[in-house]
Formats: C-alpha cells, structure tokens, sequence
C-alpha cells in the first residue's frame, strides 16, 4: 500500500546517504592519514584543502539522514542536542 511505497523509499534514500557516509567518511579518514608532517603551514594548508574539503563533504549527507532517521535511531547527537543540552 501506500504506507509500504513510503518505507520503501525512506529505506532506499536511506540506504543511499549511508553509501555516501561510509565513503566521505573513510575519504576523510585517508587525509587525516596522509597529513603532512613538515612545516606547520605545510600541514595547515592540508588541513584547509583536504581534510575540511572531506568534512564538508561528508556532512551533506549525514544532515540528510538525520532529517529521515528516527531520533531513537540516530546513532549521533543532534544540532538541537548539540546546542542546548546541559550534560
């Protein structure tokens, strides 16, 4: 039914964003490994063309799927949590 059309789709866009979370992610984890060691500048300018390049990257997604996945299932804290939690 109709119900059945809609889970089908969420679980499919779903599906998708975890595929681009799973790669940004590990795309991320290649930079952070391949930062340069020698000069402060060398590694800073890495850090501003690599590594925040990947972490822009990788965020589109993740703020998809927070917005479909269920708050009981989502496995990181959310903006609002982020920003007005007194833990």
């Amino acid at each position: 039914g109709v119900e059945d059309a809609y889970e089908d789709r969420t679980l499919e866009k779903l599906s998708e964003l975890m595929r681009r979370i799973d790669e940004g992610a590990e795309a991320l984890d290649e930079a952070v490994k391949a930062t340069p060691s020698d000069t402060q500048l060398h590694r800073a300018l890495f850090s501003r063309d690599e590594i925040l390049t990947r972490m822009e990257a990788l965020r589109k997604p993740v703020d998809e799927a927070e917005l479909i996945a269920g708050a009981k299932e989502w496995p990181f804290p959310t903006y609002s949590e982020l920003l007005f939690s007194e833990r």
